[in-house]
């Protein structure tokens, strides 16, 4: 269990362009937030999992002037190699809190850590969201050991790589009341190949081809997993 505390402060012409940015049209809010969270772990590898399951649960509470909600916040996550140097993995993750008036800069959704890749260029914040995501790639290089010529120290002579090639999908949907964003409400679809190149010191290189919904196509450079 832990606690946030912090105050935010914004200008006018924040709240002119947003009237609900920290609710009431105030420029300045006191926020409090008391969360737990519980996680089950059972992954190979926490940076580039290939085998095992991971689960996590959260609860967060809200206090903010006269706004007083709550989070359920819930990851599903698995692993798996069905052939030799194949593997498949797969996550789902919920955000819920209710459709009660809440203030824009904590209704955060798609576009932060979560995204549906094929949507990198997009904010889509809203109340409640869903994310699936679905990768089944192929071991080019297997983990490979190597040592670091120069190096003369022993715990970093040694080091290693990896690489990957696969296609992935992803689906996503944000829950939003009274919106303009023309992502809010709909499906989020991205699918695409892409290249994994895993190495020394938990190092990774995420090169991926996406094309979106809307039909927009591109080449994305990432530094962490996609799950």
């Amino acid at each position: 269990m832990y606690h946030l505390s912090i105050t935010s402060t914004v200008s006018d012409s924040i709240t002119i362009l947003n009237p609900n940015y920290l609710g009431d049209r105030n420029t300045t809010a006191d926020l409090f937030s008391i969360s737990y969270q519980l996680e089950h772990e059972k992954r190979d590898y926490i940076i580039y999992p290939l085998h095992g399951y991971a689960l996590s649960y959260e609860i967060k509470k809200y206090f903010l002037s006269d706004v007083h909600h709550f989070e359920l916040l819930t990851k599903s996550e698995k692993h798996i190699e069905p052939f030799n140097r194949f593997y498949i993995g797969s996550s789902f993750k919920t955000k819920y809190s209710p459709k009660e008036n809440q203030p824009y800069f904590i209704q955060k959704a798609l576009g932060y850590e979560d995204y549906v890749r094929g949507y990198e260029y997009y904010v889509v914040d809203g109340q409640s969201y869903w994310l699936s995501k679905t990768a089944i790639k192929y071991a080019l290089i297997e983990k490979t050991d190597f040592e670091i010529p120069y190096v003369k120290m022993k715990q970093f002579k040694k080091s290693h790589y990896s690489l990957y090639l696969g296609i992935f999908s992803d689906l996503g949907y944000v829950l939003k009341e009274q919106t303009e964003n023309t992502l809010n409400n709909s499906l989020l679809w991205g699918k695409g190949i892409a290249l994994d190149y895993v190495t020394y010191y938990d190092k990774l290189l995420r090169i991926e081809y996406s094309i979106n919904r809307l039909g927009e196509k591109a080449v994305f450079l990432h530094f962490s997993s996609p799950f």
